[in-house]
């Protein structure tokens, strides 16, 4: 089984003193707001305060307080589809939550995963990145659609959505405005009117040109 290594440099308990919410930070940049020095060196053998074992993903970690958040997947068989692509047949889907002192895992949360959609052997199940505003974390899998989850790890909602027309599989992960994350995503006319038109006024869609699509979800109480 395929794993990676969560490494958390000592200079990171002074860098990362501003949250961390989404895919390349607050402002979407991949810019830190901190104003402390940088290490010239570090690596797995220097500089590391803990070494924590995860499932696969691409991913990126959120931060808040003293919470880290990202996704993974367990894979299963990995069989070819078609156009080059892979299918991932019996694995499974997991937001995982960290403590950033000490890298312990506080809690871990199967998604429900009704299919497998392909996507390209570079790419994996689980690579959109959570994003979270200090009460919630959100998490999108193309095999499910979008979970909620509290700090403590209780589900708060979940909105099942899809199945998606993206033979790559989806890498574009959310962000929040306010209190709405949004989601970019690749598909068709005819099946974005599919999700809409069986839907509730939960949730709200636009199609521009056949260009990229943003799903607004409402924040459900």
């Amino acid at each position: 089984m395929m794993v990676r290594s969560a490494f958390l440099f000592l200079f990171c308990t002074t860098m990362l003193l501003a949250q961390w919410p989404q895919f390349r930070g607050p402002n979407g940049s991949g810019v830190g707001e901190s104003s402390a020095r940088l290490p010239v060196r570090f690596g797995p053998a220097a500089g590391v305060a803990w070494k924590t074992e995860l499932p696969s993903g691409h991913s990126s970690p959120v931060i808040w307080g003293d919470r880290i958040f990202l996704t993974a997947a367990e894979p299963g068989q990995r069989k070819p589809a078609a156009l080059g692509k892979m299918i991932d047949v019996g694995g499974k889907l997991y937001t995982i939550c960290l403590d950033r002192p000490t890298g312990k895992i506080l809690w871990k949360r199967e998604a429900p995963r009704p299919r497998v959609e392909p996507y390209q052997p570079t790419n994996s199940p689980a690579s959109p990145s959570p994003v979270t505003d200090g009460k919630r974390v959100y998490v999108f899998f193309g095999d499910f659609g979008v979970l909620a989850y509290g700090f403590d790890g209780a589900e708060s909602w979940r909105l099942p959505l899809g199945p998606f027309n993206n033979t790559n599989g989806h890498g574009t992960s959310p962000i929040l405005v306010v209190d709405r994350p949004i989601f970019d995503r690749l598909g068709s006319e005819h099946e974005w009117n599919q999700q809409v038109n069986g839907a509730s006024n939960d949730w709200t869609g636009q199609l521009r040109d056949n260009r990229p699509i943003c799903l607004i979800l409402k924040r459900l109480r």
